[in-house]
């Protein structure tokens, strides 16, 4: 897979933190002195340019995301047995808690915190990328799927559960990376 695929699929993994920062920026207490024939964009955001670029870094991701998803469907899938099944959720879990919450108390008010937070992303993009942990991504997991270890060397994401002994069809993201939809019909 393509590094850019890779950056996309972090920034997804960021998305929910880039909407709370857009909507950290939202000056909530100007709203009532707001009129309608006095209404400008400008008025609503602490700062226009951090509020156009969260949104932006929030909706392209995600999109991106879910073409991604339908294009790898698109593909001739390979049908394989499950031998074993590790449920791995808990893994975004652990991502939440290390990563994304520690940004919640990020300023982007001053332009060296600015500075320090793009730092701090585009070094965490560099490690998510090179660690090939793309599939730990808290939207996934909003938009219902799971991430499961299978047969020890696959991660499998996927809205259906694998159960030990059936048969799925895997689409191949990358390396041991698949999308899973589970087999209509599929007895074993």
């Amino acid at each position: 897979m393509r590094n850019w695929v890779k950056t996309t699929l972090f920034f997804s993994s960021f998305s929910p933190l880039f909407f709370i920062i857009f909507i950290q920026n939202i000056k909530f207490e100007d709203f009532s002195k707001i009129t309608i024939k006095s209404f400008q964009f400008t008025q609503i955001f602490q700062s226009n340019f951090i509020a156009v670029l969260m949104l932006v870094l929030f909706l392209i991701p995600n999109v991106v995301l879910i073409f991604l998803i339908s294009r790898c469907k698109r593909f001739t899938p390979e049908r394989k047995q499950i031998n074993q099944v590790a449920y791995k959720n808990s893994d975004i879990l652990n991502y939440i808690a290390t990563y994304l919450i520690p940004f919640f108390s990020f300023k982007t008010d001053k332009l060296s915190d600015f500075i320090a937070f793009i730092l701090l992303l585009a070094i965490l993009s560099l490690v998510y990328i090179n660690a090939n942990v793309f599939y730990i991504n808290p939207v996934l997991i909003m938009c219902g799927y799971n991430v499961f270890q299978v047969n020890e060397q696959s991660v499998l994401i996927t809205k259906g559960k694998p159960i030990t002994g059936s048969s799925m069809n895997f689409y191949k993201m990358e390396n041991n990376v698949y999308l899973g939809v589970e087999i209509r019909g599929n007895n074993g």
